[in-house]
């Protein structure tokens, strides 16, 4: 936190237990998912405590080259989990100091059953990190963070990357109330005044796109200006969830003060050596509006459009008709898109399997191209329950069309 940053936690008390602190939990956002989504905003011990019985040495962390620490680690090595990542020196490794060139590696590369398995334990799911800090003018802004497991948005094959954090934040006026919000998106910030976010309970809500979990204010497609993203889209179909709110700071808990990666994908380099695609990303107290919100706010754009719309303006795939049928314990998916007058060719599919009563995000995968027999066997083992089935198709630009469903009983 800046130096104005700690004069404000300490003129009033301990964020956890002091006004900033109750501030943090009366703004805590609601998180509006997409249908289609596949990952939370989760903890980020889902990355660091993850091993799953397909890998049971678990997640490592990478240091010099060399792994460090594993999250199934035997007793002869260092356990990797949330607490072991620190600042200065690793706990179990009091000669190792940390470095920035540390990442987390997620060795299974099985993201969704990853990040499902993760969600379902004790204390993992549905969290959201508050960090209070003043501006160079003396302001108070609320900032909140968000980690999911994996960002799966990929435009030409290129884009996804293991671990995502995203964030929006308000600034307090001088009312005592928010006054204006900042929404992260990618490398960028749309803004607008509070009063005209939308809210739930007095507190706002956050629109995470599909995939990428940029951060918008409605629902609908949104251009984003970012070479090989194309556009974002939330069809507001998924579940509305307020997540928990941690407060942290610059020290506290020991994780934030660690400058590693959150996972280990790196750009890679096309055919005429030019690299695409985004790095895993560093940790909130890694990014520049940890320590300067009003930069932040002030270097975003205007927020375009506040209508709740769908872009209707915008020639997007159409909706398909959906048969799902099971073969075994897995589901074989059927869909047709109808031809209407200008609509363009699709470059992919989305299908999803949303378990009933699972408890976690449905499992979503991207056909690219997609079968032109309108059929895919789904890489999912089913389990004894019924499903909700959705087909949603995407352009050459990422325009995503609206969801097709059908339900698949349970056997």
């Amino acid at each position: 936190m800046s130096d104005a940053g700690d004069a404000a936690m300490a003129a009033t008390g301990e964020a956890a237990t002091g006004g900033v602190g109750g501030l943090l939990a009366r703004y805590s956002p609601f998180v509006q998912y997409d249908s289609l989504e596949a990952y939370s905003a989760d903890s980020p011990a889902t990355m660091a405590d993850c091993k799953t019985a397909a890998n049971p040495h678990g997640n490592v962390l990478v240091h010099g080259g060399h792994e460090l620490a594993a999250a199934g680690a035997t007793r002869r090595e260092a356990v990797l989990d949330l607490a072991f990542l620190h600042g200065g020196h690793y706990p179990d490794a009091p000669h190792t100091a940390v470095a920035a060139a540390d990442y987390i590696d997620v060795v299974g590369k099985e993201y969704i059953a990853e990040a499902h398995a993760m969600h379902l334990l004790p204390g993992m799911a549905n969290q959201v990190y508050g960090h209070a800090v003043r501006d160079s003018v003396g302001a108070l802004w609320l900032q909140y963070w968000f980690f999911y497991y994996y960002n799966d948005k990929a435009m030409l094959g290129n884009g996804r990357h293991e671990g995502d954090w995203e964030m929006i934040q308000l600034r307090i006026g001088a009312g005592g109330e928010p006054d204006v919000v900042t929404y992260a998106q990618h490398k960028r910030g749309e803004r607008c005044a509070w009063e005209d976010v939308e809210k739930k309970e007095g507190a706002p809500v956050v629109y995470s796109a599909r995939g990428s979990h940029a951060s918008y204010l409605r629902r609908g497609n949104h251009a984003t200006e970012v070479p090989l993203v194309g556009w974002d889209y939330n069809d507001a179909g998924g579940p509305l969830v307020r997540p928990q709110v941690t407060v942290i700071t610059d020290t506290d808990p020991s994780w934030v003060a660690w400058p590693g990666r959150w996972g280990s994908t790196r750009p890679g380099a096309d055919v005429a050596g030019i690299e695409w695609g985004d790095d895993s990303p560093v940790g909130p107290r890694q990014h520049g509006q940890w320590r300067d919100p009003l930069k932040f706010h002030e270097e975003a754009v205007e927020a375009r459009s506040l209508a709740p719309v769908v872009g209707t303006n915008l020639v997007r795939p159409s909706s398909p008709s959906v048969a799902a049928t099971r073969d075994g314990d897995r589901a074989i998916v059927s869909f047709a898109f109808p031809a209407l007058a200008g609509t363009p060719p699709l470059k992919a599919v989305l299908v999803s399997l949303d378990g009933s009563g699972d408890q976690h995000a449905p499992t979503t995968q991207l056909f690219e191209p997609p079968p032109a027999d309108g059929h895919v066997d789904f890489p999912l083992a089913l389990e004894p329950r019924a499903y909700t089935v959705r087909v949603s198709g995407v352009d050459a630009e990422a325009l995503t069309g609206p969801v097709g469903e059908t339900e698949l009983p349970a056997p």
